[in-house]
């Protein structure tokens, strides 16, 4: 049985308060997955994928903020997680440049994580593109379109699990 109890704030805690609140405390609306990619959203779809590709591009393995580390709490790799406190001045918006860095935190301010409504009428049974396309194109500031790797299809764990776990490894060729 797993018992989750919060006897102290986590690093977790802190990642997931931070996707849910704005600046000035209001909770930002969740918006589909079709109407974020495919609608009026733009901005934050490309600030979306140009951070959740940096994110899941941190390979190293022992630090709480990363992919690995975070996408381990409800998954692999199965460990525990390290809920370390990282002051706010050692968090620094490292994917914006120079004057875009305004720019992108308002739009950071209505960023949330879109959300995939499989039974809705517009999905019709059907994933959307977004998840089955390996490449994908985003938006940089002061930039044209690049096209990256879609943080969004795939993910490849930075190490072999096979022998630290009794769940098999999607990674590994001997499933």
């Amino acid at each position: 049985m797993h018992t989750c109890t919060r006897q102290q704030k986590s690093s977790h805690k802190k990642v997931h308060d931070a996707a849910n609140i704005r600046a000035h405390g209001s909770v930002v609306p969740r918006i589909s997955v079709r109407d974020y990619f495919y609608g009026d959203h733009k901005q934050e779809r490309d600030l979306f994928l140009r951070a959740f590709s940096a994110f899941e591009n941190n390979s190293d393995t022992n630090d709480p903020w990363s992919y690995f580390a975070i996408a381990g709490i409800h998954g692999l790799p199965i460990r525990r997680y390290d809920p370390t406190d990282a002051s706010p001045d050692e968090r620094a918006w490292g994917y914006c440049e120079h004057e875009a860095k305004d720019k992108c935190r308002d739009v950071a301010e209505s960023l949330r994580v879109p959300y995939f409504d499989w039974e809705s009428k517009e999905t019709n049974g059907e994933v959307p593109d977004v998840f089955t396309e390996e490449k994908i194109k985003v938006k940089y500031p002061y930039k044209t379109e690049q096209s990256i790797d879609n943080p969004l299809f795939s993910y490849v764990l930075p190490i072999d699990l096979k022998k630290n776990s009794d769940v098999s490894n999607p990674t590994n060729d001997d499933n």
